[in-house]
């Protein structure tokens, strides 16, 4: 096509081009047929390109991207409130409410602090899952236990990413310290050694855990991992019978072993 042309075409308006279409037409009409082939052609390869875009942005991995400067931490928020509505949740069993409508809250409170997460929010995120554990780990009520177990079951890859980065000053601008302090980290590390030793059976899930817990952990950790680790050993061993082959408690001491092993001893703060 002649530059000058090309040129008149790339500013020519959507009605304009119509109409210059509409006269060719007039002049030769035998190019109707092909015309039309043509447009169908180029709308199906719109099409096509759009759904493999589509595609695209569904498959990739989502990469969370730390606080910066750009992107700085939102301000503690108060999060009493959320932990008073979780702490509702046994005594609303008890008095018989529908396990649907207490499930659909949780789920509602779960998603706040996905939807948190995405908007950089990340401290106050961990608030809301660590309010969710905590009930857990004060095991109230067994409805609300297998409640409570089922949803972190759910979480527990979004929770993973965002323990590693707030534990790391990786996903951070230079010299900037890590999201979580040395004290919040450990904190995490007890709460989720606790959940961790209470969900030994669902080996899924205790996978999960363990590798959360050797990725966050900094060296000056390894001993509160070690301590309780050790402990637990020492309970399942002193509870173990010489007469009678128990194949879970085989199996906990046989992880229990294995991740003291693992352990490492090289992360530098």
């Amino acid at each position: 096509m002649e530059p000058e042309l090309q040129a008149r075409l790339n500013s020519t308006s959507k009605q304009q081009m119509v109409q210059l279409l509409e006269e060719l037409l007039q002049r030769h009409p035998e190019l109707l047929t092909e015309m039309a082939a043509l447009l169908s052609r180029i709308v199906e390869k719109e099409d096509k390109d759009l759904r493999l875009d589509d595609w695209d942005e569904e498959n990739i991995e989502e990469v969370v991207i730390l606080p910066s400067s750009r992107h700085p931490a939102a301000p503690p928020m108060d999060l009493e409130k959320y932990r008073q509505r979780v702490e509702r949740y046994s005594e609303r069993l008890r008095q018989r409410e529908s396990v649907t409508v207490i499930t659909t809250d949780l789920e509602e409170l779960l998603f706040e602090a996905e939807q948190r997460t995405l908007q950089y929010d990340y401290y106050n995120a961990l608030g809301i899952y660590a309010i969710v554990l905590d009930e857990r780990l004060k095991e109230r009520n067994a409805t609300l236990i297998r409640l409570l177990d089922h949803s972190m079951d759910e979480v527990i890859p979004d929770l993973a990413t965002l323990l590693s980065e707030a534990s790391s000053s990786l996903g951070y601008d230079s010299n900037v310290t890590p999201l979580l302090s040395k004290e919040e980290r450990q904190h995490w590390l007890t709460r989720l050694v606790t959940f961790w030793l209470k969900r030994l059976d669902n080996r899924e899930i205790e996978e999960d855990l363990s590798e959360i817990l050797l990725d966050m952990i900094w060296q000056e950790d390894i001993p509160i991992l070690v301590e309780m680790v050790t402990n637990e050993l020492q309970r399942l061993r002193k509870g173990k019978s010489s007469t009678i082959v128990d194949l879970n408690q085989q199996y906990r001491l046989r992880v229990l072993e294995r991740f003291l092993k693992e352990l490492p001893y090289t992360k530098q703060e």
